[in-house]
Formats: structure tokens, C-alpha cells, sequence
């Protein structure tokens, strides 16, 4: 069973937020936090396409419309059926990169990344 939009939108606050986390500890370790942050704003964005096939297709299959306007909902849902399940897979494939770690590990490891940092910004 797929996810529902509700769930994927949920999803995608938390990877904002921990986008913008990202962009606050980048100073920190750009070699490390400049790739994590391209893959949570790749990731934020497939997460709002999701939403956005989600609202069209909700949309569309509700407009009244003649036979021809069926016909032609009907191929466009499949498109949009088969852009959403594109999507899952990728974000699920770039979700795993990106939720590897366990919080606490994250956590330690980004702040290990701010206390060297700090370290050699007082060294100077």
C-alpha cells in the first residue's frame, strides 16, 4: 500500500527542517554538509512534486466534465499515476542516504563537525 499525501507532506516538513538545519551547520564542514544538503532539498522537492500530483489528481478527478473530458481524465491519471511511483522510488532511494543514521548519531556526528570547526576558527 502507498504512502498517502498526508504522510508524504508530513515527511516533507521534516526534511525541511532538516535542510535547514544543514544550511545552518555548513560552515562547519562544507565538504561533508554541502552533498547532505543537495540530497534533503533534492528530496524536499520530490516530496512537493508527490504533494503537487497528489492535489492535481484529486483536482481533475473531480472536475464535471463530457465523455471526451473522461477520456482524456482517465490517460492523464494514469500519467500522473505512473510521475507519483517514479517519484516514491526516488524518494525512498534518496530517503535512505539521507535518514541513515540514527538522530542521536547525526546529532553527535554534526556536532563533532561544530566543535572542530569552533577549535580552528579560535586557533586563528
Amino acid at each position: 500500500m502507498p504512502p498517502s499525501p498526508a504522510n508524504f507532506h508530513k515527511w516533507r516538513k521534516h526534511v525541511k527542517y532538516h535542510w535547514h538545519h544543514g544550511i545552518l551547520l555548513r560552515r562547519s564542514c562544507r565538504k561533508m554538509m554541502k552533498p547532505h544538503i543537495r540530497m534533503t532539498d533534492n528530496l524536499g522537492e520530490l516530496l512537493g512534486q508527490y504533494q503537487d500530483y497528489s492535489v492535481l489528481r484529486t483536482r481533475i478527478g473531480d472536475a464535471q466534465a463530457d465523455a471526451k473530458f473522461d477520456r482524456q481524465r482517465h490517460r492523464l491519471m494514469r500519467l500522473i499515476n505512473v510521475r507519483k511511483k517514479q517519484i516514491r522510488k526516488e524518494v525512498f532511494y534518496l530517503g535512505s542516504f539521507v535518514l541513515t543514521e540514527k538522530p542521536r548519531r547525526l546529532a553527535d556526528r554534526w556536532e563533532g563537525y561544530w566543535n572542530a570547526w569552533n577549535a580552528s576558527t579560535r586557533k586563528r
